[in-house]
């Protein structure tokens, strides 16, 4: 499955309007430059690299998956003190 599905393009992620929330372990099997190309195509991505865990960081880490995942879906969530991609208003620069 990994070598032949999902087909999923860049040109594919740009199109989504969610948020995405791209996660991976630090000693993942998924290449960091393939993570970041997914982030980087997708309009309203966020990128999770969880330190000391792997492709199976859901056993790994849960707690801090679920901290993640928590704070990603949060209602109140802003955008830093200085965002660069993001704006003020959590619209994503071009």
């Amino acid at each position: 499955m990994h070598e032949s599905e999902p087909v999923i393009a860049e040109g594919d992620l740009s199109t989504l309007s969610m948020p995405v929330l791209v996660v991976l372990g630090d000693d993942d099997e998924v290449r960091f430059e393939h993570a970041i190309r997914m982030y980087e195509a997708l309009p309203d991505g966020e990128l999770a690299i969880l330190p000391r865990s792997t492709h199976g960081l859901i056993v790994e880490k849960p707690a801090l998956l679920a901290q993640l995942i928590r704070d990603f879906h949060a209602p109140d969530k802003n955008n830093g003190v200085a965002p660069i991609r993001r704006t003020a208003s959590n619209e994503v620069r071009a």
